[in-house]
């Protein structure tokens, strides 16, 4: 999601204030690295929003669009942590006889130099 311009102009504009910041700008876009800087420098200590900050994260940063693994293990896993990113449907468990041709997770492709 993107912020329409008047958005963009209050932002350039206004001081706003923490709350604000952290709900209408950067959980939004959304802009989980800038969440949970704000999160950390207002010593929010909330246990499951911050775990829920970081789990999204995680998965924007790990899981691309389709995620797919031949471990039961590794999909349970994998599947529990995106489930709170709501993006556990895109998680599928391969059968180890068939081949779609998509890299496998614990191939370790998504992984980026």
């Amino acid at each position: 999601e993107y912020l329409d311009a008047a958005k963009i102009a209050e932002l350039k504009t206004t001081l706003v204030d923490v709350n604000s910041l952290f709900h209408e700008f950067a959980a939004k876009i959304p802009l989980y690295d800038i969440c949970l800087a704000i999160l950390h420098n207002c010593r929010f200590d909330k246990a499951e929003v911050v775990r829920d900050v970081w789990n999204r994260l995680f998965c924007e940063v790990i899981l691309p669009s389709e995620t797919i693994t031949r471990d039961k293990d590794v999909f349970h896993m994998v599947q529990n942590i995106a489930s709170g990113a709501d993006v556990a449907d895109r998680i599928l468990l391969l059968p180890d006889a068939v081949d779609n041709g998509k890299p496998i997770f614990e191939d370790g492709n998504w992984i980026v130099p």
